[in-house]
C-alpha cells in the first residue's frame, strides 16, 4: 500500500540512534539537543532555534514568546490544521479567520484590509473596532510547505505593528527570493512530526532572531525554572525536546540534500503529468526558488469519495485532508471575515502521495491511476 507522507529511516538514523542509547542520553537534557538547535540554526540562517516536543508546543511557546495574551485576538487561516488554532486557544486569546487565496496560503490582501477597515491604534497597539480586543498576532501557515510572500508579511508587521509568527511546520528547507527562511527575520515553528519530510517522530523548533524571545521561551518550556534547579520563575510547560529525538534530527539534517533531490523530483513529475480535465485540477505552484514542498495537493472537482475509493483498490490510500476550521464546533463561535475560497475549495482538495522514498515505477502507478479515473 502506498501511503500520503511516511518518515524516510536509514541506516544512519539508527547509528545516531544507537549511539545516543548506549551513552544513556535519552532524556531531555544533554549535549546532542543543543547540537541539533546549532545544527538547524545554521542551516536555515536563523540566530537561535529551540528543540521542543512537538509543532504544537512550539507555535504555543512562540506566541506566548511574542507577548500573546488572554483576550487577544490572532489573526489567522481558516485552512490550516487545528493546532494552529488551539495554540492560540491555549494562550487564553481567540482565533480571528481569514480566507485563503491560491495554493491555499492566508490572503494578505484581505488581512491588510480588515485591519484598515476593522481596528484601530492605541497606544502603539491595534485593536479591533467592535470587540474592543488587541490584535497582538498573526500566524500565517506554508501550506504544503509552500513559501509565502514573506516581503508583504513584513510589510504588514511594519504598517500595523503587530507580531508575526510564521506556521512553518510543513516548511522544511523551503526559501523565498533564494535565501534560507532565517534572512527573513521573522520567527518561525517547523514541526517534525512523523508525516513531515523531514520527521524526529515528534518533535517541533521554535526560531527568533530575538535574544529577549528565546530566553523567554527557554523559561517556559522547561516548566518555568530559570538557571537553578527547581527555582521556578513562572507557571511553565514540560515542552523539552529528548535525546532520542534531537539524534533522530541530526542524522536527518545529514541526508538533506537527498530529501530535497526527492522532493524535486516528485514535484516536477506530478506537475508535468497529472492532466488537468473536468474531474481534476492540478493547480499547485511552486515558486522556482521557494525550493521545497511537503505533500502535493490536487482539486478532485467531484466524485471525491469514489476517487478515494478508486485509488484504495489500486493499493494507493489516502484520506481527506484539512478541513476548513470555522464552521467546525470548537470554533464556530469565533470572530471571522469572508471566507469563500477556503470554504469552497477544501472539500474538494487531495494530497498525493509525497514520502521521499517512492520509487519511479510507484509515481507512474499513482498518475496513472488519476489519469484514468472516470
Amino acid at each position: 500500500m502506498i501511503y500520503t507522507s511516511e518518515p524516510n529511516i536509514s541506516k544512519t538514523e539508527k547509528l545516531f540512534i544507537n549511539k545516543s542509547l548506549k551513552r544513556g542520553l535519552i532524556s531531555s537534557f544533554g549535549k546532542d539537543i543543543v547540537r541539533f538547535e546549532n545544527k538547524f540554526s545554521k542551516l536555515y540562517k536563523f540566530r537561535y532555534s529551540l528543540a521542543l516536543n512537538s509543532g504544537t508546543s512550539a507555535l504555543h511557546i512562540a506566541l506566548l514568546s511574542n507577548g500573546v495574551k488572554k483576550d487577544d485576538l490572532v489573526i489567522v487561516p481558516n485552512f490550516s490544521f487545528a493546532a494552529t488554532i488551539n495554540s492560540v486557544i491555549y494562550c487564553g486569546a481567540q482565533p480571528w479567520f481569514h480566507d485563503t487565496c491560491k495554493n491555499f496560503l492566508i490572503d494578505i490582501e484581505q488581512v491588510n484590509k480588515s485591519l484598515k477597515e476593522n481596528t484601530f491604534l492605541r497606544k502603539g497597539e491595534r485593536f479591533h473596532n467592535r470587540t474592543k480586543q488587541r490584535v497582538s498576532c498573526i500566524i500565517p501557515v506554508t501550506s504544503f510547505g509552500n513559501s509565502i510572500n514573506f516581503s508583504e508579511i513584513i510589510k504588514l508587521k511594519r504598517n500595523f505593528n503587530i507580531e508575526v509568527v510564521i506556521d512553518g511546520a510543513a516548511a522544511h528547507f523551503a526559501k523565498f527570493k533564494g535565501e534560507a527562511l532565517g534572512k527573513t527575520n521573522l520567527d518561525f515553528i517547523f514541526s517534525f512530526n512523523g508525516n513531515k519530510g523531514f520527521s524526529t517522530g515528534s518533535g517541533g523548533m521554535y526560531c527568533t532572531t530575538s535574544q529577549k524571545k528565546i530566553n523567554t521561551a527557554k523559561i517556559l518550556i522547561n516548566v518555568g525554572q530559570q538557571v537553578k534547579k527547581y527555582n521556578y520563575k513562572v507557571v511553565g510547560f514540560n515542552y523539552r525536546m529528548n535525546n532520542i529525538q534531537a539524534n533522530l534530527g541530526l542524522a536527518q539534517l545529514s541526508r538533506y540534500k537527498f530529501f530535497l533531490s526527492q522532493k524535486k523530483k516528485i514535484y516536477d513529475f506530478y506537475k508535468k503529468n497529472i492532466k488537468n480535465d473536468g474531474l481534476i485540477k492540478n493547480f499547485f505552484h511552486l515558486s522556482v526558488d521557494s525550493g521545497y514542498f511537503w505533500v502535493y495537493p490536487i482539486i478532485v472537482k467531484k466524485n471525491k469519495k469514489k476517487f478515494l475509493s478508486f485509488l484504495k483498490k489500486n493499493k494507493i490510500y489516502l484520506t481527506n485532508f484539512w478541513k476548513t476550521l470555522s464552521k467546525q464546533k470548537p470554533y464556530k463561535n469565533y470572530l471571522y471575515e469572508n471566507l469563500e475560497n477556503s470554504e469552497k475549495f477544501s472539500d474538494q482538495l487531495v494530497c498525493l502521495p509525497s514520502s521521499t522514498f517512492l520509487t519511479d515505477q510507484q509515481l507512474k502507478k499513482i498518475v496513472k491511476c488519476i489519469n484514468n479515473f472516470k
